[in-house]
């Protein structure tokens, strides 16, 4: 993995701060101590800004922001927990050995009836249970907090294969009022550490952060955190869990609130997805108090290994990926397609860049469009002519469809190349572009960067020449990426990873 070179001061200041705020438990709750939320702040560090101090106009517009978010949340939260009541089902823990899986539910993917782990640990019940491990999931809800929505996912998790216990069952009535005393006391604690924080350059950038993230979640990590103390409680010494791990304050709530009682569970925190060293939180902290990490960080490949932290990182199964080796013979007798697959990022002050760039090098009719899945369908409507296709197909079925992808900051670049289809990756102005391409494997043969239309209609050029030389060279590109970037899923890699 690539170093964090400029980003290292800002990185070693919020690790600095976070020293200070981690004796409690609500401030492990601040997302911004995660270092997540903060892409715009990095940008203005890296282009040389410097900040003022907070003015107090501005700090207590978001200490109200916090508090009505926050009042909103919690009622939110009541509301779930009532429905729960009437159309939940309890989940029992035996007393035996367990596997709690810790991982992001999308209600709305559940209620579509597609499987719940499969953007996280796709097949990771049945490849425990074979293993002699039975497994429980502590969902992490996200997409809505809709109590009406919440009723339905009750009814539709009752009758899923695997067995699933919520945070709605865990907590107890003592700790929605804990609840409420984390609403009050959370901004409070917030204005404190500020105070505490000098006035270097790199302070003031954490000062900023911290203030402007009051507006967002803490209700999620607090119930997280209380959530994982009742089911602490309730484990025996043999357990272990399986976490998704983005390294972010719901990951170490859960952490922290696991060890209250078996202090010496193992947690393996899984960081089973391709990720570029631009993205701060995912980089494992070692000034972090122990216990809020986990024992083992499993990555992707060998190019995730940190040479600082390999003691506690492996390499495991890149179960997310698993349709890359579906493609085995991807670059022999490929049609040319006269097509390019515009894949856009996350990030919306790129988007339009990358569209206005690939209507300059490409018909419209040669363009197929892929929108980020949070990105709403009405918005990339509104984003393209009505004549553009956007399309929903898995990325996997679209590589046979193009001849090229053409897009910035998203890991689906990778996938792309991986498979070998060329990549043209825009260089966004007045952004974070977040290197998800090794700057050491395939550049110049799978992929090239490009700042604007006529580089990126150069790289095009030089990335579609199909010599027999060029080819061999993809051929051997591509082996690399996959050697190095990923790990084929099976059986084998999953018990050698978790110690099965």
């Amino acid at each position: 993995m690539q170093p964090l070179t400029e980003h290292q001061a800002i990185y070693d200041a919020f690790s600095h701060v976070c020293k200070k705020a981690y004796h409690s438990w609500h401030m492990v709750a601040c997302s911004a101590l995660s270092k997540m939320g903060i892409q715009g702040l990095i940008y203005d560090y890296t282009i040389g800004k410097t900040l003022k101090n907070p003015n107090t106009l501005f700090v207590m517009r978001q200490v109200m922001y916090c508090y009505i978010k926050s009042i909103r949340d919690y009622i939110l939260f009541i509301c779930a927990k009532i429905v729960f009541i009437f159309v939940g089902n309890e989940t029992y823990v035996e007393d035996k050995k367990i596997f709690i899986i810790d991982s992001y539910y999308n209600i709305d993917d559940v209620l579509l009836g597609n499987e719940s782990q499969q953007k996280y640990f796709t097949g990771i019940v049945k490849l425990l249970r074979k293993s002699g491990w039975d497994s429980i999931v502590i969902p992490r809800f996200y997409g809505s907090k809709n109590p009406l929505k919440f009723c339905k996912i009750f009814k539709t998790i009752k009758y899923r294969e695997e067995k699933i216990l919520t945070e709605f069952q865990l907590l107890r009535f003592k700790d929605y009022i804990i609840l409420l005393v984390h609403i009050v006391i959370y901004p409070l604690r917030i204005l404190d550490l500020i105070r505490c924080l000098n006035n270097t350059r790199e302070e003031l950038f954490v000062k900023y952060a911290l203030i402007k993230n009051l507006q967002y979640d803490t209700i999620g990590g607090a119930v997280r955190y209380l959530a994982a103390s009742r089911l602490s409680a309730l484990l025996s010494n043999e357990s272990r869990c399986l976490q998704w791990f983005e390294n972010q304050s719901l990951d170490k709530c859960f952490n922290l609130g696991l060890r209250t009682v078996q202090k010496d569970i193992k947690i393996y925190g899984a960081q089973l997805f391709v990720w570029p060293p631009e993205l701060l939180n995912v980089h494992v902290d070692c000034n972090d108090p122990e216990n809020l990490r986990p024992n083992i960080c499993v990555v992707n490949g060998k190019y995730y290994i940190n040479n600082n932290i390999k003691q506690c990182q492996r390499i495991g199964p890149s179960l997310r990926y698993h349709q890359i080796w579906n493609i085995e013979e991807c670059l022999k007798n490929k049609i040319k397609k006269n097509k390019a697959l515009v894949l856009l990022p996350y990030y919306t002050d790129q988007i339009n860049e990358i569209i206005r760039i690939a209507f300059q090098i490409e018909e419209i009719d040669n363009l197929i469009f892929k929108f980020h899945p949070t990105t709403s369908e009405n918005t990339a409507k509104s984003l393209l002519p009505h004549n553009a296709t956007i399309s929903s197909k898995n990325i996997y079925n679209l590589f046979d469809e193009v001849d090229y992808v053409i897009g910035a900051s998203t890991g689906s670049l990778l996938e792309a190349i991986a498979v070998g289809v060329p990549v043209i990756s825009i260089y966004v102005k007045n952004a974070i572009n977040y290197s998800y391409l090794p700057e050491s494997i395939g550049k110049g043969v799978l992929w090239l960067s490009a700042h604007d239309a006529n580089e990126a209609e150069q790289a095009k050029n030089m990335l579609l020449d199909e010599n027999i030389e060029q080819i061999n060279k993809k051929r051997a590109a591509v082996m690399m990426i996959r050697n190095e970037l990923f790990t084929r899923p099976n059986q084998k890699e999953l018990v050698k990873a978790f110690d099965l």
